[in-house]
């Protein structure tokens, strides 16, 4: 979804809380798809969430009121455990992580999952791996190790 320079954007709601998700939300090409547009203005206002309370309950609270009009709503998050990881995880009831299987994604999502039980609390577990990047008859030695070395993590 292209966005304009004067249309409303993520950047909008968590800039001061106080426009409306479904002021954001956008139709797409596909039939009942329906996008929360954002770009790279949404930058400097991330920086500024670090400072604000309650920071991690925005979007959870903002989303509440759009909820019943959707079946299931998707966050994308940068691959990066910063503040919009965060109230992703707050508004989260499953989290999906899509994962390689080398060692050094293997660490990031060791991380994920300790920023998840941080956020959620322990006892946590709505969350599932999605295996990327995966070549039938050649797994990485990442992949061989993984089930006996940590059967925990595989979620499934």
């Amino acid at each position: 979804v292209e966005v304009l320079d004067d249309e409303l954007t993520l950047r909008d709601f968590f800039l001061d809380g106080s426009t409306p998700i479904d002021k954001l939300i956008r139709e797409t090409h596909v039939k009942g798809l329906h996008v929360l547009p954002s770009n790279i203005r949404l930058a400097p206002v991330v920086q500024s969430l670090y400072m604000r309370p309650r920071r991690e309950e925005m979007l959870r609270r903002g989303l509440a009121s759009v909820r019943q009009h959707y079946s299931y709503v998707f966050i994308d998050c940068p691959p990066a455990l910063g503040v919009l990881t965060e109230t992703s995880l707050s508004a989260a009831d499953l989290v999906i992580v899509p994962c390689q299987m080398e060692a050094r994604a293997v660490d990031g999502l060791v991380d994920l999952l300790e920023m998840v039980s941080l956020i959620r609390g322990p006892s946590f577990d709505a969350w599932r791996i999605l295996l990327t990047a995966w070549i039938r008859g050649r797994p990485s030695r990442t992949m061989r190790s993984w089930p006996s070395s940590s059967p925990e993590l595989i979620g499934f």
